[in-house]
């Protein structure tokens, strides 16, 4: 899918992203995200709408990164108190997965630059994912990244890139992007805070 940046102020400019950031107990990455797309994303994505499911490759191990869209924090809040609800949730996901997370941190983004998929997926962030079947693939098929920088980066094919208004480096910029293989040895920003290879769920809309 072409992801030529858009120029156009799409709806995903009024937003709120929401990027959270969990830290998995060592070796336990692949077990929490097999309880989160059997057991938890049908009923997450009933009221919290999902951007991207990711598990990183190099950095920090045993992390995953999701990313949420929200137009307004009401709509954050009452979803997330939706959900608080949901006895799916409450009663199978969390008690088989949650214990699996040593530490988690969030931070709210403001867009700065789109794509068709970005703007795609912000016209679709109300889908309600179901539940996969453990014998499905658990990841996409390419290789993401995810940068964190002091100024904007600029990637061949960017999926979108933010700038983060509260939270964890506030002020940076957060840029996803598409990783060919030529680029996994090669690296053009000068300075990054951090930067990361992802691999997306099967079920991530942005992958």
């Amino acid at each position: 899918m072409a992801t030529s940046e858009s120029d156009i102020k799409a709806p995903g400019f009024e937003m709120i992203f929401e990027l959270r950031t969990y830290e998995l107990t060592a070796t336990k990455a692949q077990e929490y995200l097999n309880l989160f797309r059997t057991l938890g994303v049908e009923h997450v994505t009933a009221y919290l709408p999902m951007g991207g499911y990711f598990l990183t490759e190099t950095g920090q191990l045993n992390r995953i990164h999701h990313i949420w869209i929200y137009e307004t924090f009401a709509e954050r809040t009452a979803a997330r108190q939706a959900l608080s609800s949901d006895l799916g949730w409450n009663k199978l996901f969390v008690p088989s997965a949650f214990h699996l997370i040593e530490r988690q941190r969030n931070a709210f983004m403001i867009l700065q630059k789109s794509s068709k998929l970005l703007d795609k997926v912000c016209a679709t962030r109300r889908t309600q994912h179901h539940a996969q079947t453990p014998e499905a693939q658990l990841f996409g098929p390419r290789l993401l990244s995810l940068t964190y920088s002091k100024t904007p980066f600029q990637p061949k094919e960017r999926l979108g890139q933010w700038r983060i208004t509260s939270g964890y480096a506030a002020g940076s910029y957060v840029t996803l992007a598409i990783t060919a293989d030529e680029d996994l040895l090669t690296y053009s920003e000068t300075n990054p805070l951090e930067h990361e290879l992802l691999r997306p769920l099967s079920c991530s809309p942005l992958q």
